[in-house]
């Protein structure tokens, strides 16, 4: 790609403006920057160094801060004395250099997708900013629309995690069951949830039957429990916290919590009434022609492998799901559709209950004294270890001395 100047460079269809870009965690461009089209990506170079590119296309739009070293604009130059250099290409930017970087990207509704999605990550600290109701994109004019209102209303406090998600130096934050950590509702408006414990420790504390569910799910799954509020205040304090319901449980993977982005504001000793834990049907190779049932800790095989045909085993683990806070919020049933202890199952939840002797079970509690498996007073004094909550392992670079905030 041999060097161009800006006159002789063709225009994206579609390219965020500087205001536009601090508003998701984006470097500005600069005037002394030099732009480079090729095919339908953007590069921008300072010198020899390209420091951004972007893609517009029909089906959304990316834009990436980085810092590559390049020969002439047209080879990116070997990071190690044993590396190679690499042409430079609109795949290489899109496929390999996006991981090396701070990235925002917008995926519209299509053929593809039914919702759309923002998303702002920098990978180098592995900090990413939370995007609200951003689900009915259809275009750049949309995604420009929904950025503006949402820069009517950003706070202080948004402003800060986003020079966060920027800057901050990449950590490993220590978490323990009983840490209450805190996540964004909406640009305004703060959440917490209330940490169990992990299925890692689960699993090697040999708490769970043979044939569990638990045994074979991949990342390392937290159990978590929303509180059921909201607060403009990002530090409420633990006492008060406490007063707060809890909503059912659910399991989440533990990178939001580990790589900082879910800040642990405090540790609250557990109770008997905290603990839940999620349930669900599901079939599985072992048991051909049988469809199973757990609840926390206990295991039971059902004769017929149809039950639960419209609910979600609860397997599925993925980041942090909001939905149950946002329903409850609203003053709707706080659970997802498909999840069996949904009133919309009731029938069904019954139907299993009586087939494993424990018809009328309304909590987690009552099951494990029916069934015998683990109580919750059995959990607590296994599960919650003497230690200080988020006591956070800075990595050794890129500054060594960085400190987790808690």
């Amino acid at each position: 790609m041999p060097k161009q100047s800006p006159s002789n460079a063709s225009q994206p269809v579609f390219e965020l403006d500087n205001a536009e870009r601090d508003s998701v965690g984006l470097d500005p461009v600069p005037p002394h920057w030099v732009r480079v089209v090729f095919k339908d990506t953007v590069a921008f170079f300072e010198g020899d160094t390209l420091r951004k590119f972007l893609r517009a296309g029909p089906d959304g739009y990316l834009e990436v801060d980085t810092a590559l070293e390049t020969r002439e604009r047209a080879f990116l130059l070997p990071r190690t004395a044993r590396g190679k250099e690499r042409k430079l290409t609109a795949a290489v930017l899109l496929v390999t250099e996006r991981a090396n970087g701070r990235w925002f990207q917008a995926s519209f509704i299509g053929e593809r997708l039914e919702e759309s999605s923002v998303v702002a990550l920098n990978t180098r600290n592995m900090r990413a900013i939370d995007f609200q109701d951003d689900g009915k994109l259809h275009d750049h004019a949309g995604l420009r629309d929904y950025l503006r209102a949402r820069m009517q209303r950003i706070s202080d406090g948004l402003r800060s995690e986003i020079a966060e998600m920027k800057s901050a130096p990449r950590q490993q934050l220590k978490y323990g069951p009983g840490d209450v950590f805190r996540f964004r509702i909406d640009d305004a408006r703060y959440g917490f949830g209330l940490l169990l414990g992990s299925l890692k420790e689960i699993r090697a504390a040999g708490l769970l039957p043979q044939d569990h569910p638990w045994h074979y799910v991949m990342t390392v799954p937290l159990i978590v429990r929303l509180f059921d509020g909201a607060s403009a205040d990002p530090d409420p304090g633990i006492e008060a916290l406490s007063a707060w319901p809890l909503l059912p449980a659910q399991t989440m993977m533990d990178n939001q919590l580990f790589w900082g982005q879910f800040p642990i504001v405090g540790r609250k000793a557990l109770v008997p009434a905290d603990i839940d834990f999620p349930c669900g049907v599901g079939t599985a190779p072992t048991q051909e022609g049988h469809a199973f049932f757990y609840w926390g800790f206990g295991w039971h095989r059902l004769a017929d492998a149809s039950v639960g045909d419209g609910t979600d085993s609860g397997m599925g683990i993925g980041k942090l799901d909001r939905t149950p806070l946002q329903e409850a919020l609203a003053g709707r049933v706080p659970m997802r559709p498909w999840e069996l202890r949904h009133p919309d199952h009731a029938a069904t939840f019954k139907r299993v209950l009586a087939e494993i002797g424990c018809d009328g079970a309304v909590d987690y509690a009552a099951y494990a004294e029916c069934s015998g498996s683990l109580s919750p007073e059995a959990f607590i004094a296994r599960m919650q270890p003497e230690w200080p909550a988020s006591k956070a392992r800075s990595k050794p670079s890129p500054k060594p001395n960085a400190k987790a905030r808690t």
